[in-house]
């Protein structure tokens, strides 16, 4: 018997664009997303192959998901989040895209946009809460950094929490640093519960008002 889901909501834009839009776009790998007919995008398998490649890099990049929880389903609802559902056996974590996402907007370039953002959420998943600047920041520059097409546009504050990270991400700094912190022996702290003080210890290559402006709770 399933209990009631409780849900976070992430209010991010959505793509305001048809498939038939033509993009300029980058990292897409070959085969996964580039010639996707809009109606494979009811396909849950495609969905979910993209969720699974997506942690495989992140695990590469920062240690295992919080391994507490089962990876549940892609489904539609007003907007991007995760959402946790459980049963008396299992606890499930399923990513939420929206409608137009699962519809296939851009040739299926809008789902695999907004999963790339919640697959990162799946690491240390927080339901319900609040996040951070820093856990914000890298979901948005790990979508931008997979899929950037014209027509997605990143508002505030995830864009500048993006540019936050975006100089540490870029050179491996932080994706060390993270990985360090959540698989420390003693004490392993989740990317939402990394502190300013944590950040002035660990990595001193992160000046302290920038540290102090990346672990300020995210405004959702």
């Amino acid at each position: 018997m399933a209990l009631e889901a409780v849900r976070r909501t992430r209010s991010r834009p959505i793509a305001a664009a048809t498939a038939a839009a033509t993009l300029n776009t980058t990292r897409i790998p070959t085969g996964d997303v580039g010639r996707l007919p809009v109606t494979c995008m009811s396909n849950q398998g495609k969905l979910l192959r993209w969720r699974n490649n997506f942690l495989a890099e992140l695990e590469a990049w920062f240690g295992p998901r919080d391994g507490s929880f089962e990876l549940g389903k892609i489904v539609e609802a007003k907007g991007p989040c995760i959402r946790s559902r459980s049963t008396r056996e299992l606890r499930l974590i399923d990513i939420c895209i929206s409608g137009p996402a699962m519809a296939g907007a851009l040739g299926g370039k809008t789902a695999y946009w907004e999963i790339a953002h919640e697959s990162v959420h799946l690491l240390d998943p927080k339901i319900p809460g609040p996040t951070t600047f820093l856990e914000e920041g890298i979901a948005t520059w790990f979508q931008n950094f997979k899929i950037r097409p014209d027509r997605f546009k990143t508002d505030e504050p995830w864009r500048e929490a993006e540019a936050l990270v975006q100089p540490f991400m870029e050179n491996g700094y932080l994706k060390e640093i993270i990985r360090r912190l959540r698989l420390r022996r003693e004490n392993p702290v989740r990317v939402c519960a990394i502190t300013s003080e944590l950040l002035d210890q660990h990595a001193p290559e992160i000046p302290t008002d920038i540290a102090t402006q990346l672990t300020r709770a995210f405004p959702i």
